[in-house]
């Protein structure tokens, strides 16, 4: 970046919620910031002048950028679980999973399918073998659109006006809700992360929400 008819140096480091800047090596701010963001890093001017920027450098930073899964594959019955989504764009099998062309939700590693034991509210998620034409493992959604913001994912055994659908809890769990549901600290909207192969509750950050919950295994 030019300064004064000259170049200068400018550098921003953040990791987790603190955000650090210099110019010319010097310190410009040490502030902290919210840790559970995820997009882009920018640099700018404050006013429309005439500005060059060159030998833009990007590295990683800080740690969790090879995260270790501890999670076990899902053996037949086990719970659908949520837990916070990794971080730095890395991808554990405990949290990837396949949305397959009929709405199932498909664990990568062990190929089980996240299943509704039955069509009442309440039901806790669990994972079983899948099964092509089983209402009971199909969560409709725009499909396309799951990847592009958030939405609900409808069990496909239940029907209108009475529609249920998935839905995490603050305890972790995962379960068949009404629409209507409002429970504190739940949450009912999906989007779908092709690349980690996660599915999450947040697309662009929702700040009641906090950190980013993905549906898990354990």
């Amino acid at each position: 970046a030019g300064f004064a008819g000259g170049w200068g140096q400018v550098k921003l480091r953040t990791v987790n919620g603190t955000a650090q800047g210099w110019l010319n090596g010097a310190p410009l701010f040490d502030v902290a910031i919210r840790n559970y963001d995820n997009g882009f890093g920018a640099m700018g001017a404050n006013s429309w002048f005439q500005v060059e920027y060159d030998d833009f450098r990007m590295q990683a930073e800080g740690g969790n950028w090879a995260p270790e899964d501890k999670c076990a594959n899902p053996a037949a019955g086990a719970p659908v679980m949520v837990r916070d989504c990794v971080p730095n764009g890395a991808t554990v099998s405990g949290t990837a999973f396949d949305m397959t062309s009929n709405y199932q939700i498909r664990h990568r590693a062990s190929g089980m399918c996240v299943t509704a034991p039955a069509t009442y509210p309440g039901a806790a998620l669990t994972f079983e073998p899948c099964e092509w034409d089983n209402a009971l493992q199909q969560f409709t959604n725009g499909y396309s659109t799951l990847r592009q913001q958030i939405e609900p994912l409808t069990l496909n055994a239940t029907a209108a006006p009475h529609p249920l659908q998935l839905r995490g809890y603050a305890n972790a769990t995962v379960r068949t809700a009404p629409t209507w549901d409002a429970t504190p600290g739940s949450y009912g909207k999906w989007s779908y992360f092709p690349n980690t192969g996660t599915l999450r509750n947040q697309y662009d950050t929702l700040v009641n929400l906090k950190y980013p919950k993905c549906l898990s295994v354990c």
